[in-house]
């Protein structure tokens, strides 16, 4: 809609939050209560947006791009005059002013509201949850030939609203109303405890969005699930279990109950039970849980068994390794088909840095074994349990004891009299 720009009042102190954060940046089901609205006016086509925002902010910074005109408001004078700060930058015949503390409001019901300004002919057009003597607007269209100028007549105080202010319906201008279908759109937020209604409205769109694409959300009202997260078919999300941030989980897993999963990729065919997962990579297959805590920079591979009590800390693991229960894998690069006996422990930090620790594929690692980084253990190396290991294990090798030494091979008379 080239003839179109959306402009969203976001300068307003949002005083009863008593935050030191802008009202419209207080995040809701992962992004900011901002970003909602703009994401609305973007779906109902509109590609010119200008947000009006106070003077200084830094943190209004990251909404900026090349479809999102930023226009600063230096005094907080009220809406009228946070409107007028967006005439130059606004160069299109009509225009769609939209308030920054409403989430909720659709594309759909601004696409409806578009339509009814152009099949009517009016000068401006209010959607509308209320009559029109309450002065209950929740979004407006206006001619750009008709807002600038009667703007620009009209007295700006901090206490008047645009109705107040344009004098919208007073001077006889054909002036449109369309009624909101949906009163739960236009809510708006003015405290924390609105925030927390607006939240609660927002995660039940998002499971419903997601039961209706093919995902199994077992308790929608004990599930909390970010907008800006993926789901795939047949996945299933048990009660209790918070999904956020660009989390992506492919199809066929299976998440909770009782877990969390933040900023992850996980692949298909996964289970996590009872456990956190933050910022971490799981390829197919893999099971954690219950109890057990992947911290970010965890990349768990395919087939992976992670059992309970189990924390991973920038490691990698390879394909098939299984760590049953009561570990510690922090700085780690862990190769195929390894066992890590219960009790492992990779004593990455000596008091003043952080250091690796490697084992190959197909290593046995002893309950209860303390690996001392910088160490390496080789392929199809073994440690005895209660193992201390200070040095590098050679493959095939097997250690034990405190510190670590290699197992001296028990000769048999057999082999001797083969080597006389």
């Amino acid at each position: 809609m080239d003839n179109w720009t959306a402009v969203v009042l976001a300068a307003g102190p949002g005083r009863r939050m008593h935050s030191r954060t802008p009202k419209v940046l207080h995040r809701l089901a992962g992004r900011p209560m901002l970003e909602y609205v703009i994401l609305a006016a973007r779906n109902a086509g509109i590609e010119r947006l200008i947000a009006v925002v106070p003077q200084g902010n830094d943190a209004f910074h990251d909404f900026s791009s090349d479809t999102v005109a930023l226009v600063e408001q230096d005094t907080q004078l009220g809406p009228a005059d946070a409107l007028a700060r967006a005439q130059e930058a606004s160069a299109t015949p009509y225009v769609l002013v939209l308030n920054g503390d409403i989430p909720l409001l659709r594309p759909e019901t601004l696409e409806r509201l578009l339509e009814h300004h152009s099949e009517t002919g009016a000068v401006a057009t209010l959607l509308t949850a209320g009559s029109r003597e309450a002065g209950n607007a929740i979004a407006y269209c206006f001619d750009s030939s008709w807002l600038w100028p009667h703007l620009a007549e009209r007295s700006k105080r901090e206490d008047e609203s645009l109705l107040e202010t344009l004098g919208i319906g007073v001077y006889g201008e054909a002036v449109a109303m369309l009624p909101i279908e949906d009163p739960s759109e236009a809510i708006d937020v003015n405290d924390r405890v609105q925030m927390a209604e607006v939240e609660q409205a927002l995660r039940q769109r998002i499971c419903r969005r997601l039961m209706l694409s093919g995902v199994t959300i077992v308790d929608p009202a004990t599930t909390y699930i970010d907008d800006t997260v993926a789901l795939g078919e047949d996945t299933v999300i048990s009660p209790n279990t918070h999904v956020l941030g660009h989390t992506q989980i492919g199809a066929d897993c299976r998440i909770g109950p009782n877990s969390y999963v933040e900023d992850s990729i996980v692949g298909k065919r996964c289970r996590i039970t009872a456990s956190t997962v933050e910022r971490s990579t799981l390829e197919a297959d893999v099971d954690i849980g219950p109890y057990s805590h992947l911290r970010p920079g965890a990349v768990i591979g395919p087939g992976v068994h992670i059992g309970n009590y189990v924390e991973v800390k920038n490691a990698r693991l390879g394909s098939d390794t299984k760590v049953g229960h009561f570990s510690y894998l922090g700085d780690a690069v862990i190769g195929a088909n390894v066992n890590i006996g219960a009790g492992t422990i990779t004593c990455n930090f000596d008091g003043v840095g952080k250091h690796q620790t490697i084992i190959e594929d197909g290593v046995f690692v002893g309950s209860d074994t303390m690996l001392i980084a910088p160490v390496s253990l080789g392929k199809g190396a073994k440690t005895g349990a209660g193992a201390v290991v200070t040095h590098d294990v050679p493959a095939g090798s097997v250690v034990v004891g405190v510190p670590a030494r290699a197992l001296e091979k028990h000769v048999t008379e057999e082999e001797s009299s083969h080597r006389s």
